[in-house]
């Protein structure tokens, strides 16, 4: 899955396999987690949110399923 760089204090890039619905975000002390069944739209307003942070807890945080992966798998 392909990470894009995001301008943010709490993430620093954003991927998304559309096929399977899955979101990987990549924060700035290292974490990095899936989100699963993530709709398109929720994945584009993220990219373009203006508070990444604020995004994801407001959105995503408790929404959806996730794993956190063990090694970064973005790119």
């Amino acid at each position: 899955m392909h990470g894009i760089p995001v301008k943010s204090k709490a993430v620093t890039s954003i991927g998304y396999d559309s096929a399977g619905q899955r979101l990987e975000i990549r924060f700035r002390d290292g974490r990095v987690y899936e989100y699963r069944d993530v709709p398109a739209d929720v994945h584009r307003q993220f990219l373009t949110a203006a508070s990444k942070g604020l995004y994801f807890n407001q959105i995503i945080r408790r929404r959806f399923s996730y794993v956190r992966s063990r090694e970064a798998t973005l790119s």
